[in-house]
């Protein structure tokens, strides 16, 4: 149940993230993939293992 919340929360994030990318410019839309194939989701990727 709480494996769930968390899948949840994370897609939340990340719908929420791409839908903020794909709204702005392609350069902006860039950084913000960047960010979150560098930072974000190997972030997630990590508190979900621990």
């Amino acid at each position: 149940m709480l494996l769930a919340a968390v899948m949840v929360i994370v897609g939340a994030i990340v719908l929420s993230i791409y839908v903020a990318s794909t709204g702005l410019g392609s350069s902006v839309g860039g950084e913000i993939d960047n960010v979150m194939d560098n930072i974000i989701i190997p972030g997630l990727v990590g508190m979900l293992l621990v």
